[in-house]
């Protein structure tokens, strides 16, 4: 296998430049890895299928005519994926895919198919010129477990629904592309475009469509320190509530390689939000007589300046990746908050060294604050592990389990469950890495 580590680190810093988070986690991967490698390292293209045994707790299915209720379910699941990446001279390419289709007798509300897809191209065009593209795409049905609880939520996945509050079918997709051009060796110019959509199915949660734009340049200073300055235009529109948001925001950050395999990121920035929304108000008592309601509905408009922060140190060397995450920004909510001010602190580490197993685990809690919606903040906290071993050659045993606690009603907290055990078989003859 061949490293390659030149080509990822092109797209760290470009992806570091378009989005201020440095590379971010596979979509797919708990430990941070780039789709199709692991520690650094290309995994060679291979495939995988299998049948899984599920249990989930609390779920709580927002569906139509029916409210809220909460409800616990067994299943069983057909698995089927791709993982690996391939190294040219001048470009590099990797994927990881995850599918499966659930069946439970008990309710039809589980059943069904939950995907997920990302990948990333970067290409040296000539020794000056630069390119990378990423792309994620997901269909599920639960805002808990399975591949939803696969990742931390960052400012680089910004269409990708990781904290959704109830389970019901979502799509989405993000596909971003970064260029940037070196002028000397201390400056490079940088221009990035993220286009993003997220479909939920259920008519009571909202969806989102919108676009990011990104320009900044770069100071190299020496082999191991770069110093970045960006500016952001973000636009968040609701197809299902009136209302939408445009972000802009500057922000000055630096990368700085600690050692061979550690790697510290940073960056501060500032955001001005302006929201057009409808807010819930009281109607005065002679206009309430008069039409028989006491409550009506305005539209709104609110500038808010918040902080931009990030900070995240990351190691990756012979197949382990470990990673520290925080992050403070503007994101276009979760279906029930729209534009909020999101707060986010995580960790992960994988690992596919050992000759039979491969681990991986993450933690994270989230905090939502609605910029202009009458809402509590909302919070989150997650936790996850998954573990691969080689029974035989080909034949491997497949183990997760997932936990999240979070608030459905102001004052009440709820505790979500999640575990998974299956037999998978592929062609690897290593352990198949841990998402």
């Amino acid at each position: 296998m061949r490293s390659v580590r030149p080509l990822l680190l092109m797209a760290a810093v470009a992806a570091s430049l378009c989005a201020q988070d440095y590379g971010g986690p596979s979509v797919l991967s708990r430990g941070g890895a780039a789709p199709g490698t692991r520690g650094g390292q290309a995994i060679n293209f291979t495939y995988y299928g299998g049948f899984t045994g599920t249990y989930t707790s609390s779920a709580i299915p927002l569906n139509e005519g029916q409210g809220i209720r909460s409800l616990n379910f067994y299943g069983a699941t057909a698995d089927f994926g791709v993982t690996g990446s391939h190294l040219w001279r001048k470009s590099a390419f990797g994927v990881d895919y995850r599918g499966s289709f659930r069946y439970d007798k008990s309710d039809s509300f589980t059943n069904g198919s939950e995907q997920a897809l990302s990948l990333f191209y970067s290409t040296r065009l000539n020794p000056r010129a630069q390119f990378v593209l990423s792309e994620t795409a997901t269909t599920s049905s639960f805002a808990f477990g399975n591949y939803t609880a696969a990742a931390a939520a960052t400012s680089n996945f910004i269409g990708v629904p990781l904290t959704d509050l109830f389970d019901n079918r979502v799509y989405s997709t993000q596909t971003s592309a970064a260029a940037y051009y070196r002028v000397n060796r201390s400056f490079t110019f940088q221009a990035g475009a993220d286009a993003f959509s997220i479909y939920r199915q259920n008519k009571n949660l909202v969806g989102v469509n919108g676009y990011r734009a990104t320009g900044g340049t770069q100071y190299t200073y020496s082999r191991r320190t770069i110093f970045f300055v960006t500016y952001d235009f973000t636009s968040f529109r609701f197809p299902r509530a009136y209302g939408d948001s445009a972000v802009h925001a500057v922000n000055v950050g630096g990368t700085h390689r600690l050692s061979k395999s550690w790697r510290l990121n940073y960056s501060l920035g500032s955001a001005r939000a302006e929201s057009l929304g409808v807010q819930t108000v009281t109607l005065d008592p002679v206009i309430a007589d008069l039409l028989g309601v006491s409550v009506g509905s305005r539209a709104i408009y609110n500038k808010v300046y918040t902080t931009n922060v990030v900070a995240g140190l990351s190691y990756s060397r012979k197949r382990s990746n470990v990673r520290f995450d925080y992050s403070q920004g503007v994101s276009p909510g979760n279906g029930v908050y729209l534009t909020s001010n999101v707060k986010s602190a995580s960790a992960g580490y994988s690992y596919s060294g050992l000759r039979k197993m491969s681990i991986s685990g993450n933690g994270g809690y989230y905090r939502y604050s609605s910029l202009f919606q009458q809402l509590s903040a909302y919070d989150s906290y997650q936790a996850g592990f998954t573990a691969n071993y080689t029974m035989k050659t080909h034949i491997f045993l497949y183990s997760s389990y997932d936990m999240r606690k979070f608030t459905i009603i102001q004052g009440k907290s709820k505790i979500g469950n999640a575990v998974s055990i299956g037999v998978l078989f592929s062609p690897s003859r290593v352990p198949l890495p841990a998402w």
